[in-house]
């Protein structure tokens, strides 16, 4: 509803309450209370007729648009591991490749070096324990006299813990490296007996592997 429309209304209740009425005043009839209030109470009730009926203007609410911006992160291609995604045993396993390499490497009439190392498990800590040891011996007597010692031992052991702060953390003896299972090099040059095994004693005092565990082979080309 427009405000002139309003506006008009409110006047018109105003005059019959002030008692302006044409044609009241003509007819020469008094305007009662009563009448009056019964006015009000309808002009009241136009008013919030006008105002339900009126159409509402809905506002529609603006959603902002939000880019997302992917970051590109570098994925390594197949074959090629980068250090963050290598486990612990394949650490172990680059590192003695690199150090045998770069030593036979060093060996008269030794070129060309290719190694690959194969682990058996990550490395092992070795931790602190208390050990109790219980025995008790019992003697026990049969139907026919004779007599005989029962011993039972038992053997209880705790990792030892010391507290840091609200951390517990276990005392760490050694740490053990990762046993090897096996290894295999090939090179140039080794194709020469002595050549060969000078290889393979070097990479059993490496590793500290038995030899059986070694296989040395010569490089085509």
């Amino acid at each position: 509803m427009d405000n002139k429309d309003k506006n008009s209304r409110f006047s018109f209740f105003r005059n019959l309450l002030n008692g302006d009425g044409k044609e009241s005043n003509e007819k020469g009839k008094k305007v009662t209370p009563k009448f009056l209030l019964v006015l009000l109470i309808l002009g009241i009730a136009l008013m919030f007729s006008s105002n339900f009926l009126s159409p509402k203007k809905e506002e529609v609410p603006v959603f902002k648009e939000k880019t997302s911006q992917s970051q590109d992160k570098d994925v390594p291609t197949f074959g090629q591991k980068n250090n963050d995604n290598m486990s612990n045993v394949e650490k172990y396993e680059k590192a003695y490749e690199q150090e045998l390499k770069a030593s036979l490497e060093e060996i008269a009439g030794v070129k060309n070096v290719t190694i690959k190392v194969n682990l058996d498990s990550s490395e092992e800590k070795i931790l602190e324990k208390n050990t109790v040891k219980r025995s008790q011996t019992t003697g026990e007597t049969d139907k026919a006299g004779g007599k005989r010692k029962v011993e039972d031992e038992s053997l209880d052991e705790k990792t030892v813990i010391i507290r840091e702060g609200d951390k517990e953390t276990p005392i760490v003896l050694r740490t053990e490296k990762p046993k090897v299972r096996g290894v295999l090099v090939v090179a140039k040059g080794v194709d020469n007996i002595q050549i060969k095994a000078m290889v393979k004693e070097a990479v059993t005092r490496l590793l500290d592997v038995p030899a059986h565990r070694v296989s040395v082979s010569p490089k085509n080309g």
